[in-house]
């Protein structure tokens, strides 16, 4: 089904150069109002879930190194120190 909508010029412009999908992004925000549970249908959902078996992977076999709370702080103050 074809479907036409009226867009601020300026707004379509940018959303066509930042390369976002607007069948996709329509379709999704149209599902999100009618479904509960449209989260868990949509793209972003198994982009997210695919995301986070990946590091949970990473962490689980040891490739990556993880530190507290003030160990980070401590890598991200060096790293702004090197700027």
């Amino acid at each position: 089904m074809q479907v036409s909508i009226e867009v601020q010029k300026e707004l379509y412009d940018k959303v066509v150069s930042s390369g976002v999908d607007m069948q996709r992004k329509f379709n999704e925000y149209l599902r999100s109002q009618l479904e509960e549970n449209s989260y868990m249908d949509s793209a972003q959902f198994e982009e997210d879930r695919a995301y986070l078996q990946k590091i949970h992977k990473e962490i689980k076999n040891g490739d990556v190194t993880l530190l507290s709370h003030d160990e980070a702080w401590e890598e991200i103050n060096k790293h702004l120190e090197t700027l």
